[in-house]
């Protein structure tokens, strides 16, 4: 094997010179000039004036602000020279590749709260590695770099904080790290501050004259955008916007300005809500303590009914089993997102909170399901609208929301699964609990919750049976497409799945063939053993009678010996010529060795037994009644007239009388 010495010309040097030229290449390597391409050997790989652009033109995409390594074509300055072709060989992996360079302190990533790709170390999901046409090697311009992984929506709707449009996303927040949340540049009563005074007189006018020092902003207003003047939160407390402050709290000139006038907050809002209506018999627990600010809050919130933090944020802070499913690998979408899509916050406890009945509710947003007009069959638990019959409200660890693995679920309702599973031969599905490879979960417009109807769902999967059915001599149940008739949906005892054992299956149909053996007569093993298919295709071929193969090749996949004798001697004209059908049946018969009929009488169908030749050489015997495999081979022999290899001594002389004294020309038998 060639080694890198013996590519690169070093193979012959002797120990010594190689640990010389070996130094210079070191201190060549130490001292080398700031163009990285020169410390890349030339030759046939190389352009002689080649550098890494020569190749990796295409890959390099560098805009007006090149990365100043690239620049200054030191490209190994943040790859290695030598690896696979096709991988990238960076020298370290994340930012530990940036850090020589850029220093922690100086991009604030050494502080208290991260930027989420900064503290993945995936500085390349907001900077271009080699360059852009944007200032810091961005990989957009200004916040459309941020709405790479920011949804753009609420950063951009009618109203935009003054800051946020003149500035950008940098007005208020730090790009790598922050000692504030949100990488918030100071504390956010600090950056309102920067801009507006809390006891300015116009801003004290528009909150209806309360001094503001001190107080949470963001508790009323959005910081980015919002589709209403003032920046207010996308919920505002009614009272709040008109200005009634005094329902709720002390006047601005109260001795304690926004006191609550009730000692508890939660009974402030029964003075305007009345309790019967907001929380009858049996509502939510929190609504029903009286607990609103659980859910609500008091003044503005970013989402709809003044809640606190988006649905699933506020339920879930309580319903620790549903965090658990909805965290499970197939959460449901509403109990991700939003609750309130399925539940009222105010509903009754006995009915899970539920807007609506299982089916109905379901009905919302499957109603393709529900409305795809009456079907053939339908799935109980769908007909009767119980859709958690099998599904999960919250989440699953299995698709569709279902309750556990499909075939355990099946099986809760059928107790035939666990019978099939117990079968020798179970179809495929049934044994990896993939009912619904052949099933609708919900309803069908085939028998059975069939997803298709005779063969047309059998195909799906068996593609060869297809090609069968295709060929020019096809079983009459594969021609109707009714795979029924000879296997098993879901499992059997027999092999293929046959609905009864191979030979009784095909008599069924071929009923001419299901008759006793006559005791004198003979059989076919594989007819008798019930290895049909031993000789036959079951679904279509190319030969009539669906045979496997032409005779004489079928019966010479048992018949070997026979086969073996075939290649030198005499060969009686219809075994040549491969009809073997001409003297024997390929079930049964009333005669021994399968044959047709009695052998002379199968034997005077071609050869003349009272002419002359026939009588001069069987002594003048007639041959009715004569047993000519007593002295001929019916298959082969060395012998040119088929004899048999074994004859006594006087038959080979032809002197019968030698045994048979007075047995002549024309004599008796």
């Amino acid at each position: 094997m060639a080694t890198c010495a013996s590519r690169h010309g070093f193979g012959g040097l002797w120990p010594g010179r190689t640990l010389v030229v070996l130094a210079v290449l070191g201190l060549a390597w130490l001292l080398g000039a700031a163009d990285a391409n020169a410390q890349i050997k030339r030759g046939r790989r190389f352009a002689k004036k080649g550098d890494c652009l020569s190749c990796h033109r295409d890959d390099v995409q560098v805009g007006s602000h090149p990365h100043k390594p690239f620049a200054d074509k030191d490209c190994l300055g943040c790859h290695k020279p030598h690896g696979l072709v096709g991988a990238l060989r960076l020298k370290e992996t994340g930012r530990k590749l940036c850090l020589p360079c850029h220093e922690a302190e100086g991009l604030g990533i050494d502080r208290r709260y991260l930027h989420g790709p900064v503290a993945e170390g995936r500085c390349d999901a907001c900077h271009n590695a080699h360059g852009t046409d944007y200032s810091d090697l961005l990989a957009a311009d200004g916040e459309e770099a941020c709405f790479l992984c920011h949804d753009k929506q609420p950063f951009t709707r009618k109203h935009r904080h003054e800051p946020l449009a003149r500035e950008g996303c940098t007005a208020c927040h730090e790009t790598h790290g922050s000692e504030h949340e949100s990488l918030l540049r100071a504390d956010p009563g600090a950056i309102c501050a920067r801009c507006h005074q809390a006891r300015d007189e116009k801003l004290v006018k528009a909150h209806f004259g309360f001094d503001l020092e001190g107080k949470d902003c963001l508790a009323c207003h959005t910081p980015h955008s919002s589709a209403g003047p003032g920046l207010l939160r996308m919920s505002n407390h009614e009272p709040m916007t008109e200005g009634d402050c005094a329902s709720c709290h002390a006047g601005a000139g109260a001795e304690d300005p926004l006191a609550l006038t009730a000692p508890d907050p939660n009974g402030t809002c029964l003075e305007c809500h009345d309790l019967d209506e907001v929380a009858p018999a049996g509502t939510h627990d929190p609504v029903a303590d009286q607990d609103c600010l659980t859910c609500h809050d008091a003044h503005a919130a970013a989402g709809s009914h003044l809640m606190r933090e988006a649905s699933a944020v506020v339920c879930l802070d309580c319903h620790d089993d549903v965090a658990d499913q909805v965290h499970t690998a197939h959460p449901h979408e509403p109990a991700r997102a939003d609750c309130l899509q399925c539940h009222q916050g105010h509903g009754q406890v006995s009915r899970h909170l539920l807007a609506d009945q299982d089916g109905e509710l379901c009905a919302r947003c499957h109603a393709d399901i529900v409305d795809a007009g009456e079907p053939v069959s339908a799935h109980p638990p769908f007909a009767d609208s119980e859709c958690l019959a099998c599904h999960t409200p919250h989440g699953s660890n299995d698709p569709g929301l279902i309750k556990g693995d499909p075939r355990g679920l099946c099986a809760s309702c059928h107790d035939e699964p666990d019978a099939w599973l117990r079968l020798s031969h179970t179809h495929k599905p049934v044994v990896l609990g993939h009912c619904l490879e052949c099933h609708e979960p919900h309803k069908a417009d085939h028998p059975s919750l069939l997803r298709e109807e005779g063969d047309q769902l059998c195909l799906r999967c068996h593609a060869q049976v297809n090609l069968a059915k295709q060929a020019p001599v096809v079983h009459e149940p594969v021609t109707e497409g009714d795979c029924s008739v000879c296997h098993q949906p879901h499992g059997s005892r027999q092999p293929g799945m046959l609905v009864a054992v191979e030979r009784q299956l095909c008599l069924d149909c071929h009923d001419d063939l299901d008759a006793a053996t006559d005791p004198s007569g003979s059989a076919h093993q594989p007819f008798v053993g019930g290895k049909c298919t031993a000789c036959h295709v079951p679904h279509g071929g190319k030969l009539a009678s669906l045979l496997a193969e032409k005779a004489p090749d079928l019966c010479f996949t048992c018949h070997e010996d026979l086969a073996a004798r075939l290649k030198s001697g005499t060969v009686h004209s219809p075994v040549a010529d491969g009809e073997c059908l001409a003297c024997h049946d390929p079930h049964l018969a009333s005669q021994p060795a399968l044959l047709t009929e009695k052998v002379a009488d199968l034997c005077l169908e071609c050869h003349a037994g009272d002419d002359e030749a026939f009588l001069g050489a069987h002594l003048g015997l007639p041959a009715d009644g004569m047993d000519c495999v007593g002295c001929h081979d019916p298959h082969v022999s060395d012998d040119p007239d088929l004899i048999q290899p074994d004859q006594h001594d006087p038959f080979a002389g032809r002197s019968c009388d030698t045994c048979h004294p007075g047995t002549q020309q024309g004599g008796e038998r």
